[in-house]
């Protein structure tokens, strides 16, 4: 990895600063510290396969005995006050 580069960073409005300010704060980091953690996780975010993700989601419901409801169902469910 090579050596930490210094930027300069405009145009931060006073409240972005301020919210920024506060979430270092509540993190026990330096502002700097903040904004480099945000910026890493902004990029941490991983490629989602869809198809992958509904079959997880369908074989999780399988094993939980997740029983199948229509549009029907869940509207009476909303009327009658349950949903």
């Amino acid at each position: 990895v090579g050596a930490a580069m210094n930027v300069l960073l405009r145009g931060l409005s006073p409240d972005l600063h301020a919210r920024l300010k506060a979430a270092a704060s509540r993190s026990h980091r330096s502002l700097n510290g903040e904004i480099l953690e945000r910026l890493e996780a902004s990029f941490a975010v991983e490629d989602v396969d869809p198809q992958a993700l509904l079959e997880r989601i369908r074989s999780r419901a399988a094993r939980l005995h997740v029983p199948r409801m229509s549009t029907e169902d869940l509207q009476e469910m909303k009327e009658s006050g349950r949903a």
